[in-house]
């Protein structure tokens, strides 16, 4: 999809209140409905469907919903402050939804691997190092946090991988977090803090 095409054709950046997306759509939320060009929309590129739900419009994309929405986002906030570009209330969903389809496959292999070691296709070895390989996206999972905190905060996604890196190490050799969730916690507020950091640098100092 245009993204610049498809903010004038959704009535353009004042039309829109906000955008989020989940594992097979953008969503949208628009002030004034009659200002979408459902039509053009409809015609675009990669489009499968499209629909409104109350003042939500929702737009249906065959495949890498998440560019089309990284797109999307990005024109929108264009020419704007890079604070206020932030879609605050959407930050939630941002950080989750990447990593759904990761776990929802782990879970999967994690059943077959089951089923397969009831069946005795594995020996007990085998069946312990596939066990703990499927299981790694669990054990790193502030690091992967990490990652997806700071695409939604538009921090290098690199800073967010180091923090989590940083705070899972933390955890396993000095135990400061009262459990695991602490770590994960943490490292979402370590995103956002760098970045409210990094943005006051930038507009009071010029240097971020």
């Amino acid at each position: 999809m245009n993204s610049k095409k498809l903010i004038a054709d959704l009535g353009g950046k004042d039309n829109i209140e906000s955008i989020s997306h989940c594992m097979t759509r953008i969503r949208i939320k628009v002030k004034n409905p009659q200002s979408v060009n459902r039509r053009q929309i409809a015609g675009e590129r990669n489009v499968i469907k499209e629909q409104f739900i109350g003042h939500e419009y929702q737009i249906i994309v065959s495949n890498n919903v998440e560019k089309e929405f990284a797109s999307l986002q990005k024109q929108m906030h264009s020419g704007r402050n890079d604070f206020t570009a932030i879609e605050w209330k959407t930050i939630p969903s941002q950080i989750l939804v990447p990593i759904l389809s990761l776990y929802t496959t782990a879970a999967i292999f994690q059943g077959v691997l089951v089923l397969i070691k009831l069946c005795n296709l594995v020996t007990a070895n085998s069946y312990g190092f596939l066990l703990n390989l499927i299981r790694l996206p669990v054990f790193c999972l502030p690091i992967i946090i990490g990652y997806s905190t700071a695409k939604s905060v538009k921090l290098k996604p690199i800073a967010g991988i180091g923090f989590g890196i940083e705070l899972m190490a933390v955890h396993h050799y000095f135990k400061v977090f009262p459990n695991y969730v602490g770590s994960l916690i943490l490292v979402i507020l370590v995103c956002l803090t760098s970045k409210m950091i990094f943005v006051f640098l930038d507009k009071k100092l010029g240097v971020a």
